[in-house]
């Protein structure tokens, strides 16, 4: 079990999420490739189950092949249930435990990266416009002194600061 450090190296959210995304994609792929296999063993089954000489058996072996294959029996699991008349019988299919504790961190640290990105870009805006303010109140102060005026006279500010308003009236 990993234990909680607060002094472990902290990992860049972008990269974090660039990783989450390409192994959701991957696996995505990877089980649809799965479930073509299946439906198409599943479709030749069924064809078979209509026909004269019944039911063909390398359908079936095939259908039971991709459904064991590629870990999927460690993923999904059939579900039971009991009755006095019928005993033990399936009753349908779910998640294993495993798996939906895997796909909730990763939906965590998903939706953290992109919190973290989120609040990067923010903070970055912020600071961008900051530099922004301070390079044309530099630009304000310079010009008024170029032409001779007193860039803290209250007439001086009040014409910058209404020319900024015309520029961005918010």
């Amino acid at each position: 079990m990993l234990k909680y450090d607060l002094d472990a190296p902290t990992r860049n959210p972008v990269d974090t999420l660039l990783r989450l995304m390409t192994i959701t994609f991957d696996r995505a792929m990877f089980y649809a490739d799965l479930q073509q296999e299946a439906y198409d063993a599943a479709e030749r089954l069924r064809a078979s189950a209509a026909q004269p000489g019944g039911i063909d058996e390398d359908a079936a072996r095939d259908l039971d092949e991709v459904l064991a294959r590629g870990g999927i029996a460690t993923l999904v699991g059939k579900t039971w249930a009991a009755d006095r008349d019928a005993g033990i019988y399936a009753t349908g299919e779910a998640l294993r435990g495993l798996t939906q504790m895997e796909y909730a961190e990763r939906k965590l640290a998903a939706e953290m990266s992109t919190k973290a990105i989120a609040g990067g870009l923010a903070e970055r805006q912020t600071k961008l416009l900051e530099q922004q303010a301070q390079l044309i109140a530099g630009f304000a102060t310079a010009l008024a002194r170029r032409l001779g005026l007193d860039p803290t006279a209250p007439e001086v500010r009040a014409s910058i600061a209404a020319e900024l308003r015309a520029i961005d009236p918010s």
